[in-house]
């Protein structure tokens, strides 16, 4: 009978929870294959450590672990605040990506995110998540490049934030 190899990899994201050496061996000792490093957050020090670490703790057990990085792709974010804003439920807020280009009323907030075509890629109807979701927004109109939404879920909006597009989905 022919022997089988297993052709499936086990894949352990790897951090703070599960860097050290008794944890690796652990992941390691029931089958880990490949450790994720995401470099989102990581600087070069610790991933010089880390990966020496997880070649030491494989050779050590007998394993040899591959090291996939996961790097940080493009993100659209809000832009820079010196201070948090309340955005209230049923506000009207217009996303731009220069505030000087706002061309907004008096009773809509210019909210500044870093990606210039943004308009290009909504229509009306469709969702805006800021903060991973934490606040809601609903497209109202597009024009001359800014995006004019209602705020359909409030929270607090600080600097530099996630933001994502949901686009409808017609039932």
């Amino acid at each position: 009978m022919k022997h089988l190899i297993r052709q499936t990899k086990v894949i352990a994201t790897i951090g703070p929870a599960s860097e050290d050496e008794a944890t690796l061996t652990a992941l390691f000792e029931e089958g880990v294959d490949v450790c994720r490093l995401n470099m989102a957050h990581a600087g070069h020090d610790w991933v010089r450590t880390i990966t020496r670490r997880i070649h030491e703790v494989g050779k050590r057990v007998g394993r040899e672990p591959a090291v996939m990085m996961d790097v940080k792709g493009p993100e659209i974010r809000t832009g820079f605040r010196k201070e948090k804003i309340q955005l209230e439920e049923g506000q009207r807020v217009d996303l731009v990506h220069k505030l000087q280009d706002f061309q907004g009323s008096h009773d809509s907030l210019p909210i500044v995110v870093n990606y210039e075509k943004l308009h290009e890629h909504l229509e009306p109807g469709n969702l805006v998540l800021l903060d991973s979701g934490l606040i809601r927004l609903k497209v109202l109109e597009i024009e001359k490049g800014q995006v004019r939404c209602k705020v359909t879920e409030a929270g607090e909006l600080g600097s530099r934030r996630h933001i994502n597009c949901q686009e409808r989905r017609s039932t």
